[in-house]
């Protein structure tokens, strides 16, 4: 009718069907299967330098601080030149900084943890960034500059409130109310160890809250799994499953195979359990340090022991790890030594009875305790202890000063 018809659509099947198209389709293979190659071997060294500095902060737990920081330095200088290590790199740094500060070499630590702080802001992570003050404020405090310390930790808990990481604004209010107990304001610091204490006990609500629904997911996977439904939509990918750590989805994408979601949500709900735990010693610690705090004011000893109670019973609910062993190691110590010199009814045997599981959970270690048991007597005059015995005077009552230092 002398109108020209438009040419139908090209078939998208046949569009590169040209060799010219064949090895476009090709090179654009290789390259994604090259990309994806080194994406999963960048995974698995973020993952084993991660592995490093869970290993170390155990050393640093078993008091090895020259062991840890060497470790430290070790993974620093791998994640210096390992593509996304930047931050493993900054939290290696601010423990190198840690383990220095304990050994007092306070002028390394420094330049170590300037550098830190340095990173911290050209990855503008202000959680990083409050961490770095935090540890800081720790050298100040240990170079007896308490006002710069106190200042340091106080920036380091507005950094953490602003970033919404109440954990890190926990730490900062444990450091400020250390700080301010040394500078001689006990009510202070009290006070302070209270807020820290608070938000630890938001820190386990959260993390609780993130378990349920971690579980739910796994739950709903699994039977997705199970009954052949799992279609990927909606599914969780790698970075939002595997709390950015697994580094598993390295093209971009959702995971939809069901063996791989169902993966991915078993991960995400260890890793919350995991966390979750963390966050209930955490707030043992919290209680300890109330307790510490508590002590320091005249006549409170009473009420200090109620907080290292409640601290063991908080630690002992759940399972033990190195971690928790140690913590318990403390809070016992103090729990017999309060009792036995501040506690006037009962105290005696009570700091007793500390005593006994201090020494069994000690001797329960592996290697048997060796030198951290109790001895059965003075290393200086060599006279019997007997710190384990319920000692009575001529009228009855109980006394004695058999004690643990």
């Amino acid at each position: 009718h002398g109108r020209e018809l438009n040419p139908p659509p090209a078939n998208p099947a046949t569009c590169d069907a040209s060799p010219d198209g064949a090895q476009t389709a090709a090179a654009d293979a290789t390259v994604l299967a090259r990309q994806m190659k080194e994406d999963r071997a960048n995974v698995l060294a973020l993952r084993a330098l991660q592995d490093k500095v869970t290993e170390a902060s155990t050393l640093f737990w078993q008091g090895a601080y020259r062991d840890a920081v060497a470790l430290l330095q070790t993974v620093a200088e791998e994640a210096h030149d390992t593509p996304r290590g930047q931050v493993i790199e900054c939290e290696a740094l601010r423990m190198v900084g840690h383990g220095l500060i304990r050994l007092r070499s306070f002028e390394p630590a420094g330049r170590c943890l300037e550098t830190c702080l340095a990173l911290a802001c050209a990855l503008e992570s202000t959680s990083l960034e409050a961490s770095a003050n935090i540890a800081l404020g720790q050298l100040a405090g240990a170079m007896m500059d308490h006002s710069k310390a106190q200042g340091h930790h106080g920036h380091a808990r507005k950094l953490a409130r602003e970033a919404g990481d109440v954990a890190g604004e926990a730490a900062a209010c444990l450091n400020l109310a250390n700080t301010l107990i040394k500078q001689g304001e006990k009510e202070e610091g009290l006070d302070a160890m209270g807020q820290a204490l608070e938000l630890r006990r938001r820190q386990v609500a959260d993390a609780g809250a993130a378990l349920a629904g971690a579980e739910a997911t796994r739950v709903r996977v699994h039977k997705e799994a199970v009954s052949g439904n799992g279609s990927g939509e909606g599914s969780p990918s790698a970075d939002s499953a595997d709390g950015g750590s697994s580094g598993a989805g390295v093209n971009g994408g959702w995971a939809t195979a069901p063996e791989e979601r169902e993966r991915l949500a078993f991960s995400a709900a260890a890793d919350a359990r995991r966390t979750l735990a963390e966050a209930r010693r955490a707030e043992a610690a919290a209680l300890a340090n109330v307790g510490s705090a508590t002590c320091a004011l005249d006549g409170r000893e009473v009420e200090a022991v109620s907080h290292f109670t409640a601290a063991l019973a908080l630690l002992r609910d759940k399972a033990i790890d190195l971690t928790d062993r140690e913590l318990e190691t403390v809070i016992l110590i103090n729990l017999a030594n309060i009792s036995e010199h501040y506690v006037p009814q009962g105290g005696h045997t009570a700091a007793v009875g500390h005593r006994r599981e201090l020494d069994a959970l000690i001797r329960s270690a592996p290697g048997g305790g060796g030198k951290r048991c109790i001895p059965d007597s003075c290393a200086i005059c060599l006279d019997p202890l007997r710190a384990l015995e319920v000692i009575e005077d001529g009228s009855g009552a109980q006394g004695g000063e058999a004690t643990v230092g």
